[in-house]
């Protein structure tokens, strides 16, 4: 997910409301000057100590001198919380260069690289989300008697026309083209049409697809 932000103070900001909610850091979570040398955030929860530094940099030259402070400063509350685990925590805001990347390889047994969004990506759990998204209602899909959702109501095939190509598609074909590739598409229709009943049928059938490629990938590593 992409956001905009105004400055380069917002977007640090951003980041460690992220971190503090994915690690559950208590306290004071904002920028701190430690031993001469200021600091994103050094966030700490019951049992782990997070050290971040937070950037929109592209050069390696930052990179180098990020890392290299970073690497103190775990090293030295290492030391000093022998009880905790400590580790480093390098976010960008753009995918690192070449060059980046081989500073950051250099650290990679003590600082943990991720852009902002897969790092705002960490919040949400795909597989538990896809697991109980099931269960709730899809828009207006509800049953003629008495009103009820039922997760187990047997959809129709319809056939969805697309209007840009002149062709027709079923559900089955557009969740197989969801699987290979992200897409983006808007569904309309007259009410009663049947446009929540598709959207749930090709949400399970990429669900199926998605979990079976899974299942293969594990068996092939077995």
């Amino acid at each position: 997910m992409k956001f905009n932000f105004t400055d380069n103070f917002e977007f640090e900001a951003f980041v460690r409301r992220i971190a503090k909610e994915c690690w559950g850091a208590t306290g004071y979570v904002g920028a701190i000057t430690v031993d001469g040398k200021e600091r994103d955030g050094i966030l700490e929860s019951e049992d782990r100590i997070y050290c971040i530094e937070i950037t929109v940099a592209k050069n390696a030259r930052h990179t180098a001198e990020s890392c290299k402070k970073l690497d103190s400063l775990v090293r030295r509350l290492r030391s000093l919380h022998p009880d905790k685990g400590v580790t480093g925590w390098y976010i960008t805001r753009h995918e690192p260069t070449g060059d980046q990347g081989a500073i950051l390889s250099r650290y990679k047994n003590i600082i943990n690289h991720r852009t902002y969004a897969a790092f705002y990506a960490s919040m949400v759990d795909a597989k538990d989300y896809l697991h109980e998204r099931e269960k709730k209602p899809f828009g207006s899909i509800r049953s003629p008697g008495d009103g009820r959702f039922d997760a187990a109501l047997k959809y129709t095939p319809t056939k969805i026309l697309n209007t840009r190509t002149g062709d027709y598609h079923h559900t089955g074909g557009i969740a197989r083209d969801i699987s290979r590739s992200a897409m983006r598409a808007l569904i309309v229709g007259e009410y009663g049409a049947g446009k929540s009943m598709a959207l749930r049928d090709i949400f399970q059938k990429t669900l199926k697809t998605i979990s079976e490629r899974v299942r293969l990938s594990v068996s092939s590593i077995h």
